[in-house]
């Protein structure tokens, strides 16, 4: 099935606000009304609620008075399920008319739950109500969502998978008062922690500096061509092209998002390429005087087979990347459409509009005498800029003679700097997945001494938002929302938190922030690791946003380092060992181990013998305890009571008071029966039960047994176990999460140091590997108490998490290039009938890392998906520009009998000015995203900076390494030239030649 990992993020929450109201009531309007109706919202998913009480029946038993009783807990729960019955009662027929049939069977008023019989013997009756309190309720609290220290409800929202984030999210907002005042009481619902703030933003941030960048690139070409009619001709192409790529994007379900937007801004250079060369090609023949028409025909229908190679070269090197799995298809197919969508309409135009509009607008040069331009200090500077294009050609000329007479060394020379450059700046550049951006809100993870209760978790939680608000200024910060404990049903699959001891603690910044959400997650993990108070609470911070969160797949570290065995506690040592030596390295923070092993329990042994000896059952034994200290809902969800006034039903259940529950001994104290008591002749002797209640005497038990209490039965012991338990491949796994400092060292370095780590000091490297991208660097682990390192077997160590991805997608990046490669190779061998022009062009293609290293490593820019995206493309752009240069000169050779060297020096400076003039426009329609001027574009400014650098090395490599290139590798002499009329009138004598024989 296709894979949306955005969609499993939640795009915002919807929180309940009314302070006169509880938090069961809360809770009861965010699950029956809110939720139901988020849900019809077209593209959203509404899964859970979280917050509040579950609302439940409750009666609520006095032990003193169910023992003075010879009652147990299970008792009452039994009375209460044979009374309390929902039946189908069905109808009577009389005469001619039916009749609907129904009965008191189940109450419809809660206390009125007392009036049932638990004994009818003569002199000894008894009714719920005298040992519970029926009451309308809840079920024992193990969550609270606090919203800016508000204890509220909030409900998750997430998009299905296609549907738009910002659809869903200004649908939900539109529709929030309508669901407000369709509500049975009065709740405010706000919409906090919307990440479509984030989305808008950056989507807006891209779409300006497109704009930028589509002004910059204008004025380039309006320099380079010197007319206001071709830069206007050149220009229509972009419109139409965006809009074309929009259209078709549409009818591909895309959406509008940051990597279609990126695909389109990266396309504005190549966009006018096609139009920029048809122009300028036309533009020599008008020189030579021939008219608009026939100079418009040839310049288009000259350069559009090799147009079409150089366009097809642009899309090649992405094609591979769409199709390739998991991940790298999620995030390359939008944008890889996007670019050839918006390329292969500005190819059609450049072949039908622009030759079209060229023939009707320009002018020969002999009709117009006047300076191109308009008048005045702007026609004056065109001309100037023409000039100096002019004079810069010329001096081109020059220095390629001197390159050409000298092509050994400088192509020598280039590779040298090429080596010189990788040795020395590879290993120093950062290396990630994806670029950190500033998401405008972070997450903190708070967990507090394992099997501390939820109303102390929350004291704490309220201290340390205090402790928030006192290190972030008040304008910087909009939100806090704290989520504590979880649930303990299927909601717990959409929480980080094992217990009530485990926090969640959202904040939200505000746009005018001065601090982005990583340089302010770095100074809390600063603040509160000096803060002596919160010594006993360990935290950990994920400022990664709803991208990196989608693209890490939920996980809130980069490196995750996984121990698997079958013996936990085994497994959790070798984690904790790796985590003491990892935890030291530059760069790591937050180092800890998911699950723990130390949540405080109490062991119920039940002597089996003596139970059933007193007949009992072990099911009767721990069924009491589990309806004294959690409620009987727990393992009896078949009795309900329904709420006449919204027709909703609620578990019902008995359970001790949990402000009764005063120590231990509470837990001994429980009383236990059986249905077999009666068969048997042993009893407890009533005299060995304590009179609880001054003045309250036993009755006669007529044959009923006496309760056996707890104690009797069982020993406890003291013991712990995990908070919770992970497994992968049915193994039980434990988690060593590992984090990333915002600002120091990068994710590949420290990725590499925990790797030498592990290899030979914990576990042996497996030499097998698996295709799947989960996968990451695997060891078979060493016996923790073995000192000669011995395999412990069925244990492994796995180096995993966003780390793991980032190695698979460089894999898949660098096949995907590679395949790219082969078929832009035999593309431009058929276009240049020759196996050595094609190869000449992709050895120069390397050349660009001369400028994309010292870009990466000045702007402290790191090797992530998005700048590897940028190589690739400066790749297709690299390529399309020689493949013009290359054409010409074996087309010279052919039809002047010119030399390699001869056809190269003169094809170069025919396409000087194209090559210069299209680097030069994608150049600087880049210029905006490699800046990153505004928030929330700076994931796309990695893939700016490297196509960037990739033009201003694969320019002079082009224009002087290439020739070279050519000129060493081209072999041949001088052939006499061929008439091109003759040549054209041959051609037409042999087709019909063909036809006659035909």
């Amino acid at each position: 099935m296709p894979f949306d990992p955005t969609s499993t993020v939640p795009a915002c929450l919807v929180a309940l606000n009314a302070p006169d109201l509880d938090e069961k009531t809360l809770y009861d309007i965010g699950r029956y009304e809110v939720r139901n109706r988020i849900m019809t919202i077209r593209g959203a998913i509404s899964p859970v609620v979280f917050g509040g009480k579950i609302r439940a029946i409750q009666l609520y038993l006095d032990r003193q008075r169910m023992q003075a009783r010879n009652l147990s807990p299970v008792d009452v729960m039994r009375a209460v399920e044979l009374s309390n019955i929902f039946l189908p009662t069905g109808e009577l027929i009389l005469g001619d008319r039916d009749y609907f049939l129904d009965s008191n069977a189940l109450f419809k008023q809660v206390p009125r739950m007392g009036e049932i019989p638990l004994r009818t013997e003569h002199g000894n009756r008894a009714f719920v109500g005298d040992v519970a309190q029926p009451t309308d309720d809840a079920m024992i609290q193990t969550t609270i969502v606090r919203v800016d220290g508000r204890k509220q409800v909030y409900i998750p929202v997430m998009r299905q998978k296609g549907a738009s984030t910002l659809r869903v999210i200004d649908e939900l907002r539109d529709k929030l008062p309508e669901i407000e005042s369709e509500l049975t009481r009065p709740v405010k619902l706000e919409l906090i922690m919307d990440q479509s703030v984030f989305v808008r933003q950056a989507i807006s941030s891209l779409a300006r500096e497109g704009i930028l960048g589509a002004v910059l690139c204008s004025l380039t070409i309006l320099l380079f061509l010197g007319r206001w009619q071709m830069t206007g001709i050149a220009v229509m192409t972009i419109p139409l092209s965006v809009l074309s790529a929009i259209i078709f994007l549409s009818l591909s379900q895309q959406t509008i998002n940051m990597m279609t937007l990126s695909g389109l801004a990266i396309a504005i250079g190549p966009m006018v390429d096609s139009a920029i060369i048809c122009l300028e090609n036309t533009d020599r023949h008008l020189e030579q005087g021939r008219p608009p028409d026939v100079a418009a025909l040839k310049g288009a229908s000259e350069v559009a087979l090799p147009e079409l190679v150089s366009t097809l070269s642009t899309l090649m090197v992405l094609t591979p990347l769409a199709v390739l799995p998991g991940m790298t298809s999620f995030l390359f197919l939008p944008l890889s459409l996007s670019v050839a969508f918006a390329m292969t309409t500005a190819y059609i135009l450049s072949r039908t509009l622009i030759p079209t509009c060229a023939a009707a607008w320009l002018k020969p040069k002999g009709e117009d005498e006047q300076p191109r331009g308009p008048r005045g200090w702007i026609g004056r500077a065109s001309q100037r800029g023409q000039q100096l294009i002019d004079d810069g050609i010329q001096e081109y000329g020059k220095l390629l003679d001197w390159v050409l007479d000298h092509r050994g060394p400088t192509v020598i020379v280039a590779y040298l700097l090429l080596a010189l450059v990788l040795l020395v700046l590879t290993m120093a550049i950062r290396r990630e997945f994806f670029p950190m951006a500033d998401a405008g809100s972070f997450e903190i993870y708070v967990r507090a001494p394992s099997g501390t209760r939820l109303r102390v978790t929350n004291e704490r939680i309220a201290e340390v938002e205090q402790f928030i608000r006192g290190q972030i200024p008040p304008k910087d910060i909009k939100l806090i929302v704290s989520e504590i404990g979880v649930t303990p049903d299927w909601s717990s699959a959409y929480t980080y938190n094992a217990g009530k001891m485990d926090s969640i603690v959202r904040v939200q910044l505000t746009e005018e922030r001065k601090k982005g959400s990583y340089e302010y997650s770095d100074q809390l993990r600063e603040a509160f690791a000096g803060e002596k108070r919160f010594h006993d609470l360990e935290f950990s911070f994920n400022a990664g946003g709803m991208i990196r969160g989608a693209l890490n797949e939920g996980k809130t570290t980069p490196i995750n380092i996984r121990v698997k065995g079958k013996d936990q506690k085994t497994a959790h040592r070798i984690a904790d060992r790796i985590r003491r030596r990892v935890a030291n390295l530059d760069g790591v923070v937050d180092c800890r181990i998911l699950q723990r092993l130390d949540y405080p329990q109490y062991v119920i042994e039940v002597d089996r013998a003596k139970a059933a000896d007193l007949g009992l059952t072990q099911e009767e034994v721990m069924k009491c305890v589990i309806a004294a200290f959690n409620s009987s809902i727990q393992y009896n969800k078949t009795n309900f009571w329904i709420d006449e006034n919204n027709g909703n039903q609620y578990f019902v259940g008995v359970q001790f008071p949990q402000a009764k529950v005063e120590s231990i001994q509470t837990l001994l104290d429980v009383p236990i029966t059986g249905i077999n008591q009666n068969k048997h002749d042993r009893r407890v002797a009533v005299t060995r039960q304590p009179n609880l209640i001054p003045g309250l005497e036993r009755t006669e038990d007529h044959g009923n047994p006496a309760p056996v209490l707890l104690s009797s039965l069982v020993k406890l012991s003291r013991g712990s176990i995990p908070t919770e338990i992970t497994h992968q491949d049915i193994l039980p796994t434990m988690d060593l999460q590992v984090g990333v400092t915002g600002s120091g060292r990068d994710l590949g370095h420290i990725a590499s140091d925990i790797y030498r780590i592990i290899d030979g000091h914990f576990g042996r490297l497996q030499k097998e590997k698996k295709s799947s991208q989960d996968t990451g660097t695997k060891w078979d682990a060493f016996d923790p108490d073995s000192e000669e390192q011995q395999i412990l077997q069925g244990t492994t160590i796995e180096l995993s998490g966003e780390y793991a991805r980032m190695m698979q997608m460089f894999r898949n990046l660098a096949t995907g290039l590679s395949l790219a490669v082969v078929i832009i190779y035999f593309m431009m061998v058929a276009l240049d009938k020759s196996f050595l022009v094609p190869l000449c062009v992709l050895i120069a293609v390397p050349l660009i890392l001369i400028g994309v290293w010292p870009a990466l490593y000045l702007t402290k820019t790191s090797l992530n998906v998005q700048s590897l995206l940028g190589i690739i493309f400066s790749v297709g752009i690299k390529v399309a520009n020689t493949v013009l240069m290359t054409d010409v000169a074996q087309e010279l050779r052919k039809t002047e009998g010119l030399s390699p060297i001869q056809a190269i020096r003169k094809a170069a400076e025919m396409r000087v000015r194209p090559v210069t003039m299209t680097a030069l426009a994608a150049f600087f329609a880049m210029i905006p995203t490699a800046l990153a001027l505004e928030k929330g574009s700076e994931a796309n400014a990695p893939l700016g900076r490297a196509i960037l650098g990739g033009l201003i090395a694969g320019e002079p490599a082009t224009l002087f390494v290439v020739p070279a290139l050519y000129a060493l590798m081209i072999r041949g002499n001088p052939t006499e030239p061929r008439d091109p009329v003759q040549a054209e009138r041959e051609a037409e004598q042999h087709d019909q030649g063909q036809d006659e024989a035909g």
